[in-house]
């Protein structure tokens, strides 16, 4: 299997280029770690996810569709993680009337903002799900 050549000196490679020329290649050019693709592959994913999360906010009504784009802000941090907490508090209280469990989610989302590892969760959940319901996100 050939992977396509990108040159030594791109970022997020971890090689620099040697003096003059790489690997006996004129242009340099060498065939580098093919795990690239799969990190662009994963960017796109991540961009596609996004606009699908913002399709499917956009089906909110509009004051709470407002709420949350405002607390999906990056400067909206310091609100957002105090919120979220409430949130993951409340939903573990679900057997409660007023509380329930839908403010698990919405809380996991909140934080999804600030710690990359759930948002690379929410991002594949957001993914499997507008494969499975594709209509929710129309």
């Amino acid at each position: 299997m050939q992977f396509p050549l990108r040159p030594l000196s791109s970022p997020g490679t971890g090689l620099t280029r040697a003096s003059g020329t790489a690997s006996g290649t004129a242009s340099g050019m060498a065939a580098v770690d093919p795990d690239w693709r799969g990190e662009e592959l994963a960017a796109a994913d991540d961009h596609l996810a996004e606009q699908r999360l913002r399709r499917l906010l956009s089906h909110l009504p509009p004051r709470m569709e407002a709420v949350v784009h405002g607390l999906r802000r990056p400067r909206a941090r310091w609100r957002r993680i105090p919120i979220a907490m409430v949130f993951l508090a409340g939903g573990t209280l679900g057997f409660l009337p007023v509380l329930g469990f839908w403010m698990l989610p919405l809380g996991l989302m909140l934080l999804a903002e600030d710690i990359p590892l759930l948002r690379s969760g929410l991002y594949a959940m957001v993914n499997r799900l507008a494969e499975k319901k594709p209509r929710w996100f129309e």
